[in-house]
C-alpha cells in the first residue's frame, strides 16, 4: 500500500510559497531587519576598517607560514621581504614611508603582528582617516535653465 505524501507539512509550505509568491510570502519567510545595529553591523568606517586591517593582517601571517610569494600586504624577494600595510587599496604612509623591508619570514611575521596591535591600541587612528576612501558624492540637482 503506498503512502501518500500529499499532507506533510513542508509540502503545504512550499505550495503556499509558489502559490502566493515570493513577495506575498516573504514575512513568514524571513524577519525584515530594520536597523543594521540590531545584526551587529558597525558603521563606523573606522571600526571597520581596523577590523579588515586585523582580517588582512591574520591572512598575511598565514601566507607568509605557508611561504606563500606574496599577499596583500607583502611580498618575497630573493633574501627579504617587502612589506606595505594598506587600508583598503591605499597604501599607508608610516613614519613617512610606505614600503618596509625585513631579512626573514618570522621579522615579516613579528612586524604585522606589531602593527595589527598598533591598530588596535589606536596607535595607527590617524592614518586610517588619512587613507579612507573618500566618500562618494550624491548628485545633486542642478537648476533648470530658465529662458526669457
Amino acid at each position: 500500500m503506498a503512502t501518500s505524501t500529499r499532507n506533510k507539512p513542508a509540502q503545504e509550505t512550499t505550495t503556499e510559497t509558489t502559490t502566493l509568491g515570493f513577495l506575498a510570502s516573504l514575512q513568514t519567510l524571513a524577519t525584515p531587519v530594520t536597523d543594521a545595529a540590531q545584526m551587529g553591523i558597525q558603521k563606523d568606517p573606522l571600526a571597520n576598517a581596523k577590523l579588515k586591517f586585523a582580517q588582512n593582517i591574520d591572512e598575511n601571517v598565514k601566507l607568509i607560514k605557508s611561504a606563500s610569494e606574496a599577499g596583500k600586504f607583502f611580498k618575497k624577494l630573493k633574501d627579504k621581504y617587502m612589506i606595505s600595510l594598506r587600508n583598503g587599496n591605499t597604501v599607508m604612509p608610516l613614519n613617512g614611508n610606505t614600503h618596509f623591508s625585513v631579512d626573514s619570514a618570522e621579522a615579516a611575521i613579528k612586524f604585522l603582528e606589531a602593527a595589527k596591535a598598533a591598530s588596535e591600541n589606536s596607535e595607527l587612528d590617524e592614518v586610517f582617516n588619512s587613507t579612507k576612501r573618500a566618500k562618494k558624492q550624491t548628485k545633486t540637482e542642478t537648476p533648470a535653465a530658465t529662458t526669457t
